[in-house]
């Protein structure tokens, strides 16, 4: 993700960038990773979909362009942004599929306009952060199971044997808390 933002930033020679990704309930979109931020402002907390800029991506699945932040009202984090000294901005969604998974939002510290090719290379690149994104959270699924099934393998191993019935509990037992992480 990290390597995302940064490559998104330079892809349009912005100043910075986000990413904010949707919740396991789909409704909060949250800001996982930046480049040239400060830590008090990426850590500006999260938006319900269809709130702010970045929220209306998501709940829209369309570019929202903010050439000049200073009179634009769209903005949720408005002071924040302008304190950051950001001055321009152009959210894209991240595009999975037939869903969207989150918003990648890059950054100028001067107002801007953003040509259309640059708004439609954004877009592409955030169709590939997207893939990328389902993939390392695909992989990092796969590393789950795997866990909990060498605890099964484990279990089974043990129940092969023949042993005492109170070791053989202890085993079990102590498998299943594995598998709950408890």
């Amino acid at each position: 993700l990290p390597q995302l933002a940064k490559s998104a930033t330079e892809l349009i020679g912005a100043d910075a960038s986000s990413i904010g990704l949707l919740d396991s309930s789909g409704t909060l979109l949250e800001f996982v990773v930046h480049h040239g931020l400060s830590e008090a402002f990426a850590g500006r907390g999260s938006l319900r979909v269809g709130e702010g800029v970045a929220g209306k991506v998501v709940r829209d699945g369309e570019p929202v362009i903010a050439e000049d932040l200073e009179p634009d009202g769209r903005v949720v984090y408005r002071d924040k942004i302008l304190a950051e000294g950001l001055r321009s901005m152009v959210s894209v969604p991240l595009r999975y599929q037939d869903g969207i998974v989150g918003a990648l939002t890059v950054y100028c510290r001067t107002p801007r306009r953003y040509s259309a090719l640059e708004i439609d290379v954004l877009c592409q690149f955030g169709n590939v952060a997207a893939i990328a994104i389902q993939n390392a959270r695909l992989l990092d699924e796969l590393r789950e199971r795997q866990v909990r099934l060498e605890a099964l393998l484990e279990v089974t191993r043990q129940l092969s044997r023949v042993q005492e019935v109170e070791p053989l509990l202890q085993s079990i037992a102590a498998a299943c808390a594995q598998l709950l992480d408890s």
